[in-house]
């Protein structure tokens, strides 16, 4: 399945305690806000593509299921949860907050 920058800052941001929405623009021009503040809290900097980037990339569990026996025990959303509580458990233990 294929996953979008888009769907991940929201899902990031989302889990962070955070009220977001996207504005202004479409595709790379597009901005996520936070609703309360309006500060930009994602913008896309072209400065930070590559020239030989492709388009599209997509990773297929198949071998890993059929080969090894692997199966996947959570789904996207929850993956992007569990990163964005551990890092900011590292952020609160670097700032001296836990």
């Amino acid at each position: 399945k294929n996953q979008y920058l888009k769907k991940k800052s929201y899902l990031t941001i989302k889990n962070s305690k955070g009220t977001v929405k996207y504005k202004k623009g479409s595709g790379n021009k597009k901005i996520l806000v936070n609703k309360k503040t309006g500060k930009i809290l994602v913008k896309v900097n072209p400065k930070f593509f590559r020239p030989a980037e492709v388009d599209l990339l997509i990773g297929n569990p198949e071998k890993a299921e059929t080969v090894l026996g692997w199966k996947r025990e959570i789904d996207f959303a929850e993956l992007v949860k569990r990163m964005v509580r551990n890092d900011l458990e590292i952020v609160k233990k670097e700032n001296g907050l836990n």
